[in-house]
């Protein structure tokens, strides 16, 4: 039988379920946790959060006390997962689980829990929640969080349809914006498409996305090669003005990095990612 590989992107609902649930108001008062699930990435919270992470400590005790009370009303993830395994029969013998979350602390604690849920639930879970550096931090890590998301996850997704799993991506938590770039990533690095699903947030159901695979332009993947070392901008015009591109539209699109500084042109790190995982 073929095997499944769910791909969760974890946010940080379980946190701010836990903080609602009457019976837990204590623990949250007494750590100082009010607010733990929307806390900007340098709140000093986070560093609190930090010493919670790993098991053996009163507050990640009660986080796993609470997911295993109803997993589906504890997390937004654990719920369209549950849900989806088990509308389309999944068993747990043919699914492996892989648990990405950003460069933050409460939510590596959150994906922490959810992964500790899941293996005593006897899923196996390929790794320990893969910490993706950079990611979630802030604007200004944001294309090193992408490269690295790709590097971490999109390899992972990569190696196992080439050993003949079948990609679901569960899109319902984390950040929409990088879920729908790992989305696309791994339809332009897949033969056969993804399964996309997640909660509809209005019929509470759990809904598939269409996919196709997707394939970058031959002759735009020559032309990304050809900026893999940085070019003088009067260069790159000229060599993209042979292939019919205009280097001021590919400025506005965003599709090549310029150092107006420098007056380089380069392809962008994460076009340079995919398109080495799509000829590996």
């Amino acid at each position: 039988m073929r095997k499944y590989l769910h791909v969760i992107g974890t946010g940080t609902s379980v946190l701010r379920n836990f903080e609602r649930y009457q019976d837990y108001g204590n623990i949250i008062e007494k750590y100082g946790l009010r607010g733990w699930g929307e806390l900007s990435p340098n709140d000093f919270k986070q560093k609190v959060i930090e010493s919670f992470i790993m098991r053996g400590n009163e507050v990640h005790e009660k986080l796993l006390e609470f997911i295993r009370r109803d997993p589906k009303y504890a997390s937004a993830e654990l719920n369209s997962f549950l849900r989806y395994v088990d509308e389309h029969r999944h068993s747990k013998d043919y699914v492996e689980v892989v648990i990405y979350c950003t460069d933050t602390n409460n939510n590596r604690l959150a994906a922490q829990v959810i992964y500790e849920w899941l293996r005593e639930n006897g899923y196996y879970v390929v790794s320990e929640p893969i910490k993706v550096k950079d990611f979630g931090v802030g604007i200004e890590k944001f294309d090193s969080g992408l490269i690295n998301l790709l590097e971490r996850v999109l390899r992972i997704i990569v190696n196992k349809s080439k050993q003949g799993y079948k990609i679901y991506i569960n899109a319902t938590a984390g950040y929409k914006p990088e879920t729908t770039f790992i989305v696309i990533a791994a339809m332009l690095t897949l033969k056969t498409a993804p399964t996309i699903y997640y909660i509809h947030e209005a019929f509470r159901e759990t809904i598939e996305l269409p996919t196709l695979p997707l394939k970058i332009d031959e002759s735009w993947v020559e032309i990304a090669k050809m900026f893999i070392e940085p070019k003088p901008m009067h260069d790159a015009r000229e060599i993209l003005k042979k292939f019919g591109y205009n280097l001021d539209d590919l400025i506005y699109s965003g599709t090549l990095l310029i150092d107006t500084d420098k007056g380089i042109v380069q392809t962008r790190e994460w076009l340079k990612k995919i398109i080495e995982l799509n000829e590996a």
